[in-house]
C-alpha cells in the first residue's frame, strides 16, 4: 500500500528491518541510504499525543520514511558533495565552491510526511492531544512561521521539536482535504536542487507562502469558531497553571473544594 501510494513500486529494494528490545525505550529511526529501519519494541507513550497501536506505527512511520526521503532525494552516487573553481595564476587568484546537497527536504515535510503514511492506513490518528497543541498555538499567535518550521532547533524549549511534527502533519492534512491526498504524495517527485518549495508551485499550482498563509487562516476561523461556542455558554478563566508551577505538562489536574 505505501510503496503504491508514493510511486515507489519501479525503484523497489528490500527495507532491513532492525528491532531493538534491550530496554523500556520507545523511539525509531530511518536510514534512507541503507534503506533500513530502527525501532524499539517499547511503546512510546507520550502525553502529548494519544493512543495507538504502537509497533504498527512507528514501523509504517520509519517505512514511509525510507520510501518518501528516496523518493526526494537526488540518485548521485553520494550525499555530501561540493564542485570547486579555481583561478590561478592571475591577480587576483580566485576560488568558488558550489556545495550539493542530496536532499532539500525542510523538516516539516519529512516528518509530516511519515505521519501521513500511517495515518492513511489507520495506525495513527490526528489525535485530540495533537489539535489541542494546534488551538492553542492558534488561539495564543505562538506558531511556528514556514521558516521556523523546516528545523527541529529553530525555537527551542517545552515541546517546540514536537510542534514541527504537529504542524507539518497538521498542513499535509490540510492540503490532502483541500487538494487531494494524490498531490500530497506527488511532493517528493517534484522537489528542486536547491528548494523544496518548487514543488509546491509544480504540485499546487501557489507558493509555499500562500499556502502557509490559506492554512493559518483557514486555522484561526475554526478554532475562533469553537472558542465562540464555549463562550456562548459561560465559562470562567483560571490562572494558567504554569504561573505555579513553571512545568511543561500538568498530568490528572482535579478540582480542589
Amino acid at each position: 500500500h505505501l510503496a503504491a501510494s508514493f510511486g515507489y513500486d519501479d525503484d523497489y529494494a528490500p527495507i532491513h528491518i532492525v528491532v531493538f528490545d534491550d530496554t523500556d525505550f520507545g523511539n525509531g529511526a530511518a536510514d534512507d541510504y541503507s534503506n533500513t529501519v530502527y525501532f524499539w519494541a517499547s511503546n512510546l507513550d507520550w502525553e502529548i499525543r494519544g493512543d495507538h497501536d504502537w509497533v504498527k506505527n512507528v514501523l509504517t512511520h520509519e517505512i514511509t520514511h525510507v520510501l518518501t526521503i528516496d523518493k526526494a532525494r537526488k540518485k548521485w552516487p553520494f550525499q555530501f558533495g561540493l564542485i570547486s573553481v579555481n583561478r590561478t595564476n592571475s591577480n587576483p587568484d580566485m576560488t568558488f565552491d558550489f556545495p550539493l546537497y542530496y536532499l532539500s527536504t525542510p523538516k516539516w515535510w519529512v516528518e509530516g510526511i511519515a505521519q501521513m503514511g500511517p495515518y492513511g492506513v489507520g495506525w495513527d490518528t490526528w489525535d485530540s492531544h495533537r489539535d489541542m497543541l494546534l488551538r492553542m498555538a492558534v488561539l495564543e499567535d505562538d506558531l511556528h512561521t514556514y521558516e521556523e518550521m523546516g528545523t527541529l532547533s529553530n525555537r527551542t524549549g517545552g515541546y517546540r521539536g514536537e510542534m514541527v511534527y504537529n504542524q507539518g502533519f497538521g498542513l499535509l492534512i490540510y492540503m490532502a482535504q483541500q487538494y487531494g491526498r494524490d498531490k500530497v504524495n506527488q511532493l517528493q517527485e517534484h522537489i528542486g536542487l536547491y528548494s523544496f518549495e518548487v514543488a509546491i508551485k509544480r504540485v499546487l499550482g501557489i507558493g509555499a507562502d500562500q499556502l502557509y498563509k490559506d492554512w493559518v487562516r483557514f486555522l484561526k476561523d475554526q478554532y475562533s469558531q469553537q472558542v465562540a461556542e464555549i463562550r456562548s455558554g459561560g465559562h470562567f478563566e483560571g490562572r494558567p497553571l504554569d504561573e505555579l508551577n513553571g512545568g511543561v505538562l500538568d498530568f490528572h489536574p482535579v478540582y480542589s473544594p
